[in-house]
């Protein structure tokens, strides 16, 4: 699990045996920007989704496929964030690799108005290398 910010982490597939350990940490809501069935040997949403309702995290399933952005996906997943933020309750998003749910908090904070350096430096510095999309982020930049 890496920092983004504050109250946003991001990590590769979650199993429901780390439902607890991210409840433990204070993780409020798990956004899955992972279509079900993209690989054969992972969890479907549904079952993330009634272990996370154990201890009380909200799941939400955005499915989002590999090198696809949709507007819809970044739209309801900075909804989620601010209202997330406004509790000051903690985001847990992942994806296979982390890859898809960082870029969409990267194209998230370009919205916002974050400079892209930072934004990208941040990303690095959790591991996720996207200095490459500098010019997909600038489109979301006003």
């Amino acid at each position: 699990m890496e920092t983004l910010d504050k109250l946003t982490t991001v990590s590769p597939q979650i199993q429901t045996n780390e439902l607890e350990k991210l409840a433990e940490s204070d993780i409020k809501h798990i956004i899955c920007h992972r279509p079900d069935e993209e690989e054969n040997e992972q969890p479907s949403f549904e079952v993330i989704e009634k272990e996370a309702e154990k201890v009380d995290i909200k799941a939400y399933h955005l499915p989002v496929r590999d090198g696809e952005f949709p507007e819809q996906a970044i739209a309801k997943t900075a909804e989620i964030l601010a209202r997330a933020a406004e509790q000051q309750e903690k985001v847990h998003m992942y994806c296979r690799s982390g890859t898809r749910s960082t870029i969409i908090w990267a194209a998230i904070e370009a919205q916002k108005g974050t400079d892209l350096e930072s934004i990208i430096d941040t990303a690095a510095n959790a591991g996720y290398g996207i200095g490459q999309l500098r010019d997909f982020l600038a489109q979301y930049q006003s």
